[in-house]
């Protein structure tokens, strides 16, 4: 029989191994639980701790990366997030499982973190996680949405409206497809089979032409294309 002597902190942080690995601790005890034990860790001096972070903690507790970084979540917010989580769990209108589920899943595009939270606690989900994930990836299609809009917003390609600006391509094709329908308008097979209303709307437009815009126009058209 072997008989460890260990310090008083050594024993402590054993301890408190213990009690993390019988699994007995609702998600905001783990991660506190977790944070003590990185501390504990640095009094009895294991460096590699900070070495290794949550690989550490793992080979500790036995518990996966993934998991102790989902829990830790709870704890390593913002301030102003971690306050507002706190106060929804007192009113119950989330549940430590659904904190976790948003903080965690959220932890890389912390701008839509509060958008979510605050859409979960309007919602009253509860313990509801799927709920939460639709909550979640509307914010994430909608944050998609914004930023496609400010890059073609910052290309020139839509407006502030959101509508399509019109390329000089686009004001040729025009020009093109008008020319293309005054040309068949005048194709004298194409006149033959006009009705008389037709007609009469053909020989209006016409009459609207006026010589001294349409000259001006092609001699500057000749002009550039030399």
């Amino acid at each position: 029989m072997i008989i460890e002597n260990l310090t008083d902190e050594q024993a402590k942080l054993q301890s408190l191994v213990e009690n993390i690995q019988r699994n007995n601790l609702s998600p905001l005890e783990m991660a506190k639980a977790f944070q003590e034990l990185l501390t504990k860790a640095d009094l009895v001096k294991e460096t590699d701790r900070k070495r290794k972070g949550y690989r550490w903690l793992s080979e500790k507790v036995g518990l996966t990366e993934q998991y102790i970084g989902r829990v830790m979540s709870l704890i390593e917010a913002p301030e102003p997030i971690k306050k507002k989580v706190e106060k929804a769990l007192e009113k119950e209108q989330i549940s430590e499982d659904v904190a976790v589920e948003i903080l965690s899943r959220t932890k890389s595009e912390p701008k839509i973190t509060e958008r979510v939270l605050d859409q979960a606690i309007k919602k009253n989900v509860g313990k509801v996680r799927p709920v939460v994930r639709q909550i979640i990836k509307a914010e994430k299609d909608f944050i998609d949405f914004e930023d496609a809009l400010k890059s073609l917003k910052s290309a020139g390609l839509i407006d502030e409206e959101g509508a399509r600006k019109k390329t000089p391509d686009d004001f040729v094709h025009e020009l093109m497809d008008k020319v293309l329908a005054l040309y068949y308008w005048l194709e004298p097979k194409v006149i033959s089979y006009l009705s008389q209303e037709q007609i009469k709307r053909l020989r209006k437009e016409l009459g609207d032409l006026k010589t001294d815009r349409i000259e001006p126009f092609l001699e500057e058209l000749e002009t550039m294309s030399l």
